[in-house]
C-alpha cells in the first residue's frame, strides 16, 4: 500500500509517524523527524520513567495507547530491544486488527534476518506492509554520523521520510537484507569493544594498563577514537548489546557457519551487562571508569571451580599438551 494512499487528502502532507517506543534511539529518531516537519506520535503506557523523560524532551505527542498510535500513524517504527521485537510486532498486529487500520510497519531493531522474516510473515498474514530497517550510529550523533538502511518492497517509499536529515541507503526489496547488514556492522563494533575490554583488563592486572593504552593511541589512533566513543555506552547498554550479539550468532548459524569470535564476545559483553555501574555521573561515564568498574567486579575471574582445578599440578599438566613435529615438519600435539 502506497504511503500517499494511507490518507485520502487533496494536498499531500508528510506522513504521520508512530514510534514504538521512544527509548534512546526511538526518541532521537522521533526528535529528528519532528524537527523535519513530521507529526510524530507515540505512547509511554507501561514504559519506564526514563523513556517518559526522553519522550518529553524529544517533543513527541504522547497518546493513551498503542491502538491510538496505530490509528493515527501512516508509518509505525519499532525501536526496542531484540528480545522485545517480536512481541511489539505482535502488539502492532493486534492493534491493527482492533482498529481496522492498515498502515506500514518498519522494524528498526538489532535483530537477525530470521527474526525479521518472522515479523514479516506475521504482518503478511494480516495483509500489512513491512519494511526491514537498521540504524547505524549512536543516537546522540544521528544527524552527523547516522545512516538508516532499508530493505523490502516499500523501502523506496520509506527512505524519503528521513531526507535530508538522515543519510539513507536502500538495500533492495528483500526483507532481511537490512537486518543482516546490521548484524555484520554491529558484530564488528561489539567484537572490537569485547577484545579491547579483555586485553585492557589483563593489562590492568599486570600493571601495564597505562603503557598499553599509550601504545594503542600511538599506533591505532582511529580505533581508539571509536572505542572512546563506544565503551562509555556499555555502562548502560551492555545487557542489550549482549542480546544483539545473540542475534548475530543466530545470523551466522542460519548460514550453516559456526560463530567463534562472536560467541566469545557475546559471553564477555553479557557478563559486563551484569556489572552494577550505579547511577551515571552528570557528565556520563568515561572509558577509564567503565574499565575500572569491570576490573573491580572481577569480569575475567574464572568460575571458582575452574580456578581451583587450574591450580592443581595435574590440571596444569593436562592443560599443557606435549608439542612435537611430524615428518613433514607440521606441529602435532599429544595429550
Amino acid at each position: 500500500m502506497k504511503l500517499e494512499q494511507h490518507r485520502n487528502q487533496s494536498v499531500k502532507q508528510p506522513p504521520t509517524i508512530g514510534i514504538l517506543y521512544p527509548g534512546e534511539l526511538g526518541s532521537a529518531i522521533g526528535a529528528l523527524l519532528n524537527d523535519g516537519g513530521h507529526h510524530v506520535v507515540t505512547t509511554t503506557v507501561g514504559r519506564s520513567a526514563r523513556t517518559c523523560t526522553l519522550c518529553r524532551k524529544a517533543g513527541l505527542e504522547t497518546l493513551p495507547s498503542v491502538d491510538d498510535v496505530v490509528r493515527a500513524a501512516d508509518v509505525t517504527f519499532s525501536f526496542v530491544t531484540p528480545k522485545a521485537a517480536l512481541s511489539v510486532a505482535e502488539e502492532f498486529c493486534h492493534a491493527s486488527r482492533r482498529t481496522g487500520r492498515r498502515s506500514l510497519y518498519v522494524d528498526a531493531n538489532s535483530v537477525s534476518p530470521i527474526t525479521a522474516a518472522e515479523i514479516g510473515e506475521m504482518l503478511d498474514r494480516l495483509g500489512l506492509s513491512f519494511v526491514d530497517a537498521s540504524v547505524h550510529g549512536l543516537a546522540a550523533n544521528l544527524k552527523s554520523h547516522g545512516t538508516i538502511y532499508l530493505s523490502g518492497a516499500q523501502a523506496e517509499e520509506v527512505g524519503p521520510i528521513f531526507e535530508p536529515w538522515l543519510r539513507t541507503r536502500i538495500l533492495g526489496d528483500q526483507v532481511g537484507a537490512a537486518s543482516q547488514h546490521k548484524m555484520l556492522m554491529g558484530g564488528l563494533t561489539k567484537g572490537l569493544v569485547a577484545l579491547y575490554l579483555e586485553l585492557s583488563l589483563v593489562a590492568r592486572d599486570a600493571g601495564l594498563l597505562e603503557q598499553l593504552h599509550d601504545c594503542y593511541r600511538h599506533y591505532y589512533p582511529g580505533i581508539m577514537t571509536v572505542l572512546d566513543r563506544l565503551l562509555p555506552t556499555y555502562a548502560v547498554h551492555a545487557g542489550r548489546r549482549g542480546d544483539e550479539l545473540t542475534e548475530v550468532e543466530r545470523t551466522i548459524r542460519s548460514l550453516g557457519l559456526e560463530p567463534r569470535m562472536i560467541r566469545s564476545a557475546r559471553r564477555l559483553i553479557t557478563a559486563l551487562g551484569e556489572v552494577d555501574f550505579g547511577n551515571p555521573p552528570a557528565d556520563g561515564f568515561t572509558p577509564a571508569a567503565v574499565l575500572e568498574r569491570a576490573y573491580a567486579a572481577g569480569l575475567l575471574d574464572p568460575p571458582e571451580a575452574d580456578a581451583t582445578a587450574s591450580n592443581t599440578p595435574s590440571a596444569v599438566c593436562s592443560a599443557s599438551p606435549s608439542v612435537g613435529y611430524a615428518a613433514d615438519h607440521s606441529i602435532i600435539s599429544t595429550p
